[in-house]
């Protein structure tokens, strides 16, 4: 199982509060510099999350 963990990247910090709990594989979209490679990570991604 993995999630995806998506939605509001403008300094929020509800992915650094739930991904210590996590109990299962994920995702985190946010990255320092956003580019064609993550991009397409993120696109690779989506298709093989179990939860969005």
């Amino acid at each position: 199982m993995k999630v995806f963990l998506d939605w509001t990247c403008n300094d929020s910090k509800w992915r650094e509060q739930l991904i210590p709990k996590l109990k299962i594989d994920y995702f985190n979209p946010v990255v320092e510099n956003w580019s064609k490679k993550a991009q397409i990570k993120e696109i690779k991604e989506r298709q093989i999350i179990t939860y969005l």
